[in-house]
């Protein structure tokens, strides 16, 4: 029995010397080669991880490690505008630790500023352009589209309508900027434009007891409404009349009587089209010539003075005709 005891504690002293001598060599094994993967920005939120190994580690961003499947490594769900990945190789625990991990950074390119558009002018609707651009640098596709295509001039033609984007590609460790949203309208048939007939540039005299006319050539059963310097708001039919034939404002000379000395514009908006004159009101002092206050027309008519002034030289010069003629 002793000796069984004896067999026993020498077996478990011999077991804590192998272990003993044991540590130093676990200590001393070599780290796996740090990785060297590459990372490759491939969109806005995806990128490619190459030149690893199958059993490598990886986390994003200090999150959880991940397995690595494969030689290739996709990645997608990016997100932020600067972040890191760290990649290690564990060790098999008979011959190597875990390498040092491979840290690589990566980041997002801004949105490009200084676009615009412009829209489509005739009905074949293919002339709308993107400008703004850098060749070679930026890609543009119309929504709903796949592909992107990358712009080889600063001014992108022969567009069609629609929405359209524009973004920095990825490159490198930079992911792709965010997209910047540019219409482009389909072209639209400009109204009509009637003719002023009559009434262009007239004059009114402040004052004067009858309005001022203005006739297009317009469709009376078709006009909506009247506008004057450019207000947006038409204004009220009680301020004119309208008549028949093509068809003729006539502005109400209350109305004229609200609106300063100098030249403004009328607009006539008809139901597909519209037509434009000018016009003037002039004040009493501004007036060099004689006006009817029934009318607002200029006259050349004479003061008393003026007339008997006249009459006078007349005179004169009749007397003296006369008198040639008695001798």
């Amino acid at each position: 029995m002793r000796q069984s005891k004896k067999v026993l504690s020498l077996l478990l002293i011999l077991s804590l010397a192998l272990s003993v001598l044991a540590l130093p060599v676990l200590a001393d094994l070599p780290p796996e080669p740090t990785p060297t993967a590459i990372f490759t920005a491939t969109g806005y939120d995806t990128a490619t991880l190459t030149y690893l190994e199958a059993d490598m580690k990886f986390r994003i961003n200090g999150g959880e490690w991940m397995n690595i499947a494969g030689p290739n490594h996709y990645l997608n769900g990016l997100s932020g505008d600067v972040g890191a990945i760290e990649i290690y190789k564990p060790g098999d625990g008979v011959t190597t630790t875990d390498s040092e991990a491979q840290t690589i950074k990566f980041s997002r390119f801004a949105a490009p500023v200084g676009l615009g558009s412009t829209n489509c002018t005739t009905p074949a609707n293919n002339d709308g352009t993107l400008t703004g651009l850098t060749a070679n640098w930026h890609e543009y596709k119309e929504s709903g589209a796949a592909d992107w295509t990358t712009a080889t001039a600063d001014t992108v033609t022969g567009l069609s309508p629609g929405t359209y984007y524009v973004r920095q590609p990825a490159r490198n460790t930079v992911l792709a900027s965010d997209n910047v949203s540019l219409p482009i309208f389909a072209f639209v048939d400009p109204l009509p434009l009637y003719n002023i007939i009559a009434g262009a540039n007239g004059k009114w005299v402040s004052g004067a007891a009858t309005g001022l006319s203005v006739t297009c050539d317009g469709p009376c059963d078709e006009f909506l409404s009247l506008y004057i310097d450019g207000n947006p708001a038409p204004i009220a039919i009680e301020n004119y009349t309208v008549t028949d034939g093509s068809t003729i404002i006539t502005l109400k000379p209350e109305y004229l009587q609200t609106l300063s000395a100098g030249v403004h514009t009328l607009r006539m908006a008809f139901l597909e089209g519209y037509a434009e004159a000018t016009f003037t009101i002039l004040s009493k002092a501004n007036t060099t010539g004689r006006r009817n206050p029934q009318t607002g027309v200029e006259s050349m008519g004479m003061t008393g003075f003026e007339m008997l002034s006249a009459l006078s030289a007349a005179a004169v010069i009749f007397a003296g005709k006369r008198r040639k003629t008695d001798k």
